[in-house]
């Protein structure tokens, strides 16, 4: 009996996905024929459509590293919260597979030290198996190093 019930309830969850997916393919389609679809869309349908593989498979390559580095900040910073610490200065930076953190601290603050590699150490073991990571760059203040350029400032963890 458990069985056939449970065999109904993955059957409805089946029907409401393809009848949401449906949906969403036929507003997609509406709003690229109305002209009023995103570029980013438009690009994804195209490349589906017009058999061009190596541009589908570079989008959704770029799709999964936003996810993947999102969740890596979200770990890293969940980590940093726990800790409670708050580095003077925080910046990110990041590549498909890695994110980078520029951090800089008072001089000789070895607690804030220590939990900005713990929670690099923490958040790279729960995103390893997907094959990303971070890599943190720890200054003291009196170093007087310049953040290069193409990193983003954090305001408040």
């Amino acid at each position: 009996m458990n069985a056939t019930k449970n065999i109904s309830q993955e059957n409805s969850i089946r029907d409401e996905w393809f009848g949401d997916m449906l949906h969403h393919l036929s507003s997609d389609r509406d709003f690229i024929n109305m002209g009023i679809a995103s570029a980013e869309t438009k690009q994804f349908y195209d490349s589906l459509i017009f058999g061009d593989q190596t541009k589908l498979h570079l989008q959704f390559r770029e799709l999964t590293s936003r996810s993947f580095i999102r969740k890596l900040v979200i770990d890293y910073f969940q980590e940093l919260k726990e800790a409670n610490v708050n580095p003077l200065k925080l910046f990110l930076d990041h590549n498909d597979a890695q994110l980078f953190v520029w951090a800089e601290i008072e001089d000789d603050d070895d607690r804030t030290e220590l939990a900005l590699f713990e929670a690099e150490a923490k958040a790279n073991a729960k995103n390893y198996q997907y094959g990303f990571s971070i890599s943190s760059t720890i200054l003291e203040k009196s170093d007087g190093l310049e953040v290069p350029p193409h990193y983003q400032t954090v305001q408040k963890i």
